[in-house]
């Protein structure tokens, strides 16, 4: 059975959620992992994300004059969702909306990495 954009979005978006799908704003279409951070998901029509990255050795170079508590590891072990240790810069975030996201559900451009 295949469950409507909607219903989707709604049982799964939450803070912490996992998102995959590509970001037009990036320089690659290659699919990124994003995380949901907003807090306020009924009322809110901004959610924010961060995009995880596994080339941590990169993120924190490239964060090095950031504070550290900035850089969040992430691996396999402390959440399923993710294959490899991952690194998420929380200084930067990429805006979307509960309507961006179930426009990319229909041909599962994006999809819930804790339902699949």
């Amino acid at each position: 059975m295949d469950i409507p954009p909607e219903i989707r979005i709604k049982s799964t978006l939450r803070a912490s959620s996992v998102y995959y799908f590509s970001e037009e704003s990036f320089t690659t279409d290659e699919p990124h992992y994003f995380i949901v951070i907003s807090k306020h998901l009924d009322s809110d029509t901004l959610i924010l994300l961060v995009c995880s990255s596994s080339q941590m050795a990169k993120v924190k170079s490239r964060r090095c004059h950031l504070p550290s508590g900035t850089l969040v590891e992430i691996d396999p072990s402390q959440y399923s969702a993710f294959t490899k240790n991952s690194i998420m810069d929380c200084n930067s975030s990429v805006a979307s909306s509960r309507n961006m996201l179930k426009s990319l559900m229909p041909e599962r451009q994006a999809w819930n990495a804790q339902c699949q």
